[in-house]
């Protein structure tokens, strides 16, 4: 898209013309995504993904339009109920266990003792 933000998306909230061009450029955007392939479109940015969902603007030419926000919110429902139902959302291994030894040693003396509990 080449609207320019400061320009344009704020003012879309208000003004019909403005909103209008946002979206043009968005499904002009959004069938060049299609014509190359693409099965989806999902928008960058906040406000576009706000105007769009305000519109009801949630597909174009068939392609699904996934509003971010939208998505952010339901996988956070997700992962609190997940967790509510197994105690488990996130791995503890490899990448995202805890820090043990030298590592937790500093942690601990920058923001508590009581961080990571258990943790030796």
């Amino acid at each position: 898209m080449a609207v320019e933000r400061a320009a344009v998306f704020d003012r879309a909230f208000d003004d019909a013309a403005a909103r209008e061009q946002v979206f043009e450029q968005f499904r002009g955007a959004a069938r060049n995504g299609l014509a190359k392939g693409a099965e989806a479109v999902i928008p960058a940015g906040g406000i576009v993904m706000t105007l769009l969902a305000d519109a009801g603007i949630h597909e174009i030419d068939g392609a699904p339009v996934v509003n971010g926000l939208l998505a952010l919110a339901k996988i956070g429902e997700l992962a609190a109920g997940l967790r509510a139902l197994t105690g488990q959302f996130t791995s503890k291994r490899l990448t995202y266990a805890p820090p043990t030894g030298p590592l937790l040693a500093d942690i601990r003396r920058a923001y508590g003792e009581h961080i990571y509990p258990g943790r030796r």
